[in-house]
Parts: C-alpha cells; sequence; structure tokens
C-alpha cells in the first residue's frame, strides 16, 4: 500500500471561516406550548420525543458534519490527472469544511482495489471517492469484481470532463492517425500502445479504436501518473491512448505529440489534433471523466448537505481554474443526475466490450 498523502491541512480555515456547513441540531419547536392543560415537564419531554421520531436520515442531517477527517480515495499513482484534480477537490472541501482530507492513493487493476475498498467503507460521509471513468468501464473488464460498480456506490457530483486523445513519442514513426490505422492493419499486432491499465478508461477507448477501425495492436499497461508518459516520451513505447493531464509536461518539452482525440469535435486545447470521427472512426465519441462519490446506501439527507459542499468547492473560481490548467474544465452535475450518468456509462461500456469482441478478465 502506498502512504496517504494529505492536503496540507494545517493551512486549511477552520470551521469558523466556513459559516453554514455545519448542520447543528435543529431547535425542537414549542409544539404543545398552545395547550393550556400540558405540564411544565410534558413540554420538557417534547424535544427529545421529536427527535426520536425523525427518519434515520434527517437525524443524519442534524448532526454536524464533518467532525473529523475526511478520508478522500482513489486507485492511481501520483502525480496523474485523477491525483491532481482529488487534491484540488479535497484542497478545497478542507477549506471549506475546516477539517483535514487525506488522499488516499490506492493504485493497481484499473482503480478496481480502490473501488472495492470504498464500497465497503460506512456511508457515513468520512469515506469519499474520487472515481474516474474508468470505474464504468471495470464492470465490463473484469468477471467477480467484489462489488456492483452502480448499486455500491453513491454518486454525489460530476468534476469534470474531457476528451481522450492518442499520443505519440519519439519512438513512434507515425505522424497522424491515418499513418496509425496503415501501419497497424500492415504488421498486426506489431505496434505498441501504453494505457494506465486494463479496465481503465482510455484501455477501453483504445480497444474500441480497434474493433471500429479493425486494426490489432499490442498493450502494454502502466499504473499511470506520470509512468505511461514518461515511458513514451523516453521511446519505451511508441504511444499511448491517456488524458491531457498526463502527457502535458512532455508537450511542453516537445517530447510528446498529439495526433488525435476523441471528440465529436475538434477539442479548443489542439485545434490542430483531428478526431477519430472525421479521420479513421465515423461517429466515434468518448470522454473520460471524474466524479465524487461516496458508498453506497448513504442517507439522503447527508447526500444533500455533501453534495451542496463539493458544489461551492467546485464553483470557486480558483478551485476551477486549478482543474482547468490540469487539463479538464469543471463540470458540475447534480448527484441524482450523477447516480443516472453513471448507470449510463456502465451500461455502454458493457456494450462496446460485447461489440467488440473482448474477453474479460478475472478479477
Amino acid at each position: 500500500m502506498m502512504p496517504a498523502a494529505s492536503t496540507n491541512a494545517a493551512a486549511h480555515p477552520t470551521a469558523s471561516h466556513a459559516p453554514g456547513l455545519r448542520v447543528l441540531h435543529a431547535s425542537a419547536t414549542e409544539h404543545g406550548a398552545g395547550r393550556a392543560h400540558a405540564a411544565t415537564a410534558a413540554r420538557a419531554l417534547l424535544p427529545l420525543a421529536l427527535a426520536l421520531a425523525l427518519p434515520a436520515d434527517e437525524a443524519t442531517a442534524q448532526r454536524q458534519w464533518p467532525d473529523r477527517p475526511i478520508r478522500q480515495i482513489h486507485g492511481f499513482t501520483a502525480g496523474g490527472n485523477v491525483d491532481l484534480q482529488a487534491r484540488i477537490v479535497g484542497a478545497g472541501l478542507a477549506e471549506e469544511t475546516g477539517q483535514p482530507v487525506v488522499i488516499d492513493m490506492r493504485p493497481g487493476a484499473g482503480g478496481t482495489l480502490a473501488a472495492s475498498i470504498v464500497a465497503k467503507a460506512a456511508p457515513d460521509g468520512y469515506t469519499l471517492f474520487s472515481m474516474a471513468a474508468g470505474h464504468a468501464t471495470a464492470p465490463a473488464m473484469y468477471t467477480k469484481l467484489p462489488y456492483d460498480a452502480v448499486k455500491d456506490f453513491t454518486m454525489l457530483t460530476l468534476v469534470s470532463s474531457a476528451p481522450y486523445l492518442v499520443a505519440v513519442g519519439p519512438a513512434s514513426k507515425v505522424k497522424t492517425l491515418q499513418e496509425l490505422v496503415a501501419t497497424a492493419r500492415q504488421d498486426p499486432g506489431k505496434l505498441l500502445f501504453a494505457t494506465a491499465g486494463v479496465g481503465t478508461g482510455m484501455y477501453l477507448v483504445a480497444e474500441r479504436f480497434q474493433a471500429q477501425t479493425k486494426t490489432k495492436l499490442s498493450h502494454v499497461a502502466y499504473k499511470g501518473g506520470t509512468s505511461t508518459p514518461m515511458a513514451v516520451a523516453q521511446g519505451e513505447v511508441p504511444m499511448m491512448f491517456g488524458t491531457f493531464a498526463e502527457v502535458r509536461p512532455h508537450l511542453d518539452s516537445g517530447r510528446l505529440r498529439v495526433i488525435g482525440v476523441t471528440s465529436a469535435k475538434r477539442w479548443d486545447r489542439f485545434p490542430d489534433a483531428p478526431t477519430f470521427a472525421e479521420t479513421v472512426a465515423p461517429g466515434f465519441e468518448a470522454r473520460g471523466w471524474q466524479a465524487m462519490a461516496a458508498p453506497g446506501g448513504m442517507a439522503p439527507a447527508l447526500v444533500r448537505q455533501i453534495e451542496g459542499t463539493l458544489h461551492k468547492v467546485l464553483r470557486r473560481p480558483d478551485v476551477a481554474q486549478k482543474i482547468l490548467e490540469v487539463g479538464t474544465p469543471v463540470e458540475i452535475m447534480a448527484a441524482a443526475d450523477a447516480q443516472k450518468f453513471l448507470a449510463s456509462e456502465v451500461a455502454q461500456w458493457r456494450r462496446v466490450v460485447k461489440e467488440a469482441g473482448i474477453v474479460p478478465q478475472e478479477f
């Protein structure tokens, strides 16, 4: 297990700097005060009776959240897109709540190891999950997952979304998507590509690309973060499917070059990079996304409270700018809509895997 990295809790404002984020015990109303025959003792017991009559989720809402540190888990290594955004959101959350947020990295198996931990945790608001798009592809890629990718998670909000991209390094002889397809058809299986692991969104995008272009590439898996683009930049692997946040340092140095993106239209960030759809794969569109989630079964009142706090964080101009600088614009989504979005993503990638003839691996 990798050591947990913490946001700088000492620098975060205390709860007194974030009014309104604590939900205090509600004052009981004197419902029986107007009754002349009510005894003083009965009126004294009324607040307790009201509290006992509240539904469990409303009782949760009346307690203070958070009153202790929050653990924010993700399934990738330090320095990658997921980690960078997790730290930005975690820092903002700590500032808004006055509680430390610990970023707990559990890399491996395309993020499913981290998801397993979250699925087993209590839905009390103290375990949050920086969920990546690969979470929705995992059910199609693995058999016997120890969790249900939809039911065992409570979605809180979408955080950001952006297209995937193909980047080539100095070891690559291909300069365009058309050359990539031509080379792969000429020598099936010879051309290598790297991703952050089997089951990740970028891996499945690569598999869909091969199925739609009728090509065969050979996969080299890395643990994500900085290792995948570093391998391509150093010439170990000629190309990669990934995200802008991962390749950005190497684009600036000139060691990597983007040759295609998976958006429906050209991405403003790379106006000269054609889309898959306009060149070699008509109709192709896919996007990577990140979300904040929690264990399944969270009380609705607590969902609303954490959702509202996260939305407040994401609407802050400084937070939105930092996430944009990482490479993806902020995209806020209501918790209920995010839950439906997750279910639709899982269903979509199941169809893609089936149509591509990909054989799921045993977890």
